[in-house]
């Protein structure tokens, strides 16, 4: 299932804003693979515009510390860590179409396009914030971690495979964007909900930009974006129990996997927009306060 990600209201500027105007989200932005000379990647199929969402998948590695509650199983106040390896399957337009350049993910080559793909690294902390319900269901906050964007040419045949598995392959690429996880502690907004029984749930996650070496991140002007004012927001749904396996039993070979509650593996699909900080207009100020909640939606939802 792809999430929805949430209720926004469009602008005839190419951006829109969140329901707390505490944001502005761009649907308008673009990725400039050509600005990586080392990749050899060209105009031809290098740059895609018109940009709102990544579509993305990995595959995960959670482990879970259940000493810092109060049961010694899991409950408010554990803490896990999450890494992961994925891909970019496709740039979408804000109709959720496809516009992903020729040859993207594809490891070959045409005249004088290659192909390539953008792949992407996470290592995420975070702690439950509630304890497991009837249903299995607890609700967790991120409070750190770093998301990194890997640009790689392919035509030599080394891509990362297609479906997100875990890959040697995922970081061989240059580095062009890092993203640092911002914690959402107490914000109803962010985090998400894992239920302990399926092994399944939903995360939502934001993001700081922090690198953007190459400008490869760009606005709908071409300019680079900038960092610290320009974030990410995540939107994903997750499982171990993969194909129809049961829960806890998912063990990709690049991952050792404990096949249990506090140490599994699972797969993650979703989107992830890009957006600004936005500064609010002098008479809101006072209607604002403090108010800094950028969605309109509530984190606190079962899964089952």
């Amino acid at each position: 299932m792809k999430p929805k990600f949430f209720a926004i209201l469009a602008l005839s500027t190419g951006m829109v804003t969140t329901a707390n105007a505490g944001v502005v989200v761009l649907n308008d932005w673009q990725f400039d693979a050509t600005t990586v000379a080392a990749e050899g990647i060209t105009a031809v199929n290098g740059v895609v515009t018109n940009v709102d969402h990544l579509v993305i998948n990995n595959v995960f590695h959670t482990t879970i510390d259940t000493t810092g509650g109060t049961t010694g199983a899991l409950d408010a106040g554990d803490t896990f860590n999450v890494q992961a390896n994925g891909t970019v399957q496709s740039f979408n337009n804000a109709a959720d179409t496809v516009i992903s350049p020729i040859l993207f993910n594809s490891p070959t080559s045409f005249f004088t396009a290659n192909g390539w793909e953008l792949t992407f690294t996470f290592n995420i902390n975070g702690v439950f914030t509630t304890n497991v319900d009837a249903a299995g269901n607890t609700n967790f906050d991120h409070t750190s971690g770093v998301l990194n964007f890997y640009l790689d040419n392919i035509a030599d045949g080394t891509g990362q495979a297609a479906n997100g598995a875990a890959s040697p392959n995922v970081t061989d690429g240059t580095l062009v964007a890092s993203f640092n996880v911002a914690s959402d502690v107490g914000d109803n907004n962010y985090g998400g909900v894992f239920n302990a029984f399926l092994g399944n749930g939903g995360d939502r996650a934001l993001f700081s930009l922090a690198a953007n070496p190459f400008g490869a991140f760009k606005d709908s002007l071409g300019n680079a974006l900038a960092l610290g004012t320009t974030l990410a927001f995540s939107n994903t749904d997750f499982q171990s129990n993969v194909a129809g396996n049961p829960p806890f039993s998912y063990n990709p070979a690049a991952f050792q996997c404990g096949l249990n509650l506090t140490d599994f593996c699972g797969t993650e699909s979703g989107q992830l927009r890009v957006g600004t900080a936005a500064a609010p207009e002098p008479g809101s100020l006072a209607l604002l306060g403090l108010g800094l909640g950028l969605f309109g939606f509530r984190k606190r939802v079962a899964y089952s």
